[in-house]
């Protein structure tokens, strides 16, 4: 048995600034496969979540 269902995703969520002023940065690390995704505003990673949460027709990417 798969510890995620195809339907879950785990991330952890890292956001910081690198200055007064500046955009907010964005790191995801996937819980189960540690993979990294950075992301230099947060309308990059509202994207990036919105297409890993884009229905495919019941088909899962093999990991």
């Amino acid at each position: 048995m798969e510890p995620f269902p195809p339907q879950h995703r785990s991330y952890l969520l890292r956001l910081w600034r690198s200055g007064e002023g500046k955009d907010w940065r964005a790191m995801l690390e996937e819980v189960r496969s540690h993979e990294t995704h950075h992301f230099a505003n947060l309308e990059e990673l509202c994207s990036f979540l919105r297409e890993q949460t884009r229905s495919n027709s019941g088909k899962e990417e093999n990991r």
